[in-house]
């Protein structure tokens, strides 16, 4: 029932975000082993006063140019930092600390580098525009744990531009992990996921439509046999008359 209900979020959250699944690892040098890994569908809701004074509303589906980004680091010391152009010219930044056996997902920033073409020139402000988040994503994940959440997740960010009144980032299909991991030979394991809490509560609403679908099931078919019986019996009566 738990393969279900995660198998029915995230279908719900693909169609409704209508892009891929973006891979995002940091990987030694030597290749023998992964600094972090973050897989995770992207999109950024924004507000914004264009060049003629009017609020305009957009959203932004980022959709990663190659599917799994690699960086390369020479440890896995904290914090860990990796930046990745996930679309031309919008480059993307994660940031993870560790503290007492615990990994936290600290922060993620964007940098778009040509506002003028994102915003399909109706935006007047600076060069580039900076935003990040003024929260963290992920707190007090146990080290070799992993994280997921297939809900959607929204973090405000704070931009350098008086002309965008809100930028909001929405993560969805999540699953992260930094710092220690386990391998089968080369190969990627998480571990153990510690899940968030509109997974949690999202798992306990198919077995409630489940049943009340039963539920109802039950009751036609109650009905519809009662209905045969009185029928049978208006049928005895009319045989017996006759």
């Amino acid at each position: 029932m738990q393969r279900l209900t995660l198998v029915f979020v995230t279908l719900l959250s693909l169609v409704a975000l209508g892009h891929s699944l973006c891979e995002f690892r940091q990987e030694l040098v030597n290749l023998t082993d992964y600094c972090a890994v973050v897989n995770v569908t992207i999109s950024l809701d924004y507000t914004y006063t264009d060049i003629e004074g009017s609020e305009k509303k957009g959203t932004r589906n980022i959709e990663c140019q190659n599917g799994v980004l690699k960086t390369e680091a020479d440890d896995c010391n904290s914090p860990i930092v990796m930046s990745f152009e996930v679309e031309e010219d919008v480059m993307i930044t994660f940031q993870f600390i560790k503290s007492n056996n615990e990994w936290d997902f600290s922060n993620v920033s964007i940098m778009i580098i040509n506002p003028e073409e994102f915003f399909n020139g109706t935006l007047y402000g600076p060069d580039y525009i900076a935003a990040y988040a003024e929260k963290s994503i992920i707190t007090k994940v146990g080290l070799k744990k992993s994280y997921m959440c297939s809900a959607s997740q929204s973090f405000d960010l704070k931009s350098n531009s008086s002309n965008i009144s809100s930028m909001t980032l929405k993560l969805s299909d999540l699953r992260a992990q930094a710092f220690e991991f386990d391998k089968n030979g080369n190969d990627l394991e998480f571990g153990s996921a510690t899940r968030c809490n509109a997974d949690i509560k999202g798992s306990k609403i198919v077995p409630i439509a489940v049943g009340a679908a039963l539920a109802g099931l039950v009751i036609i078919v109650l009905i519809a046999y009662i209905i045969g019986r009185i029928r049978s019996r208006k049928q005895s009566s009319y045989e017996a008359l006759s």
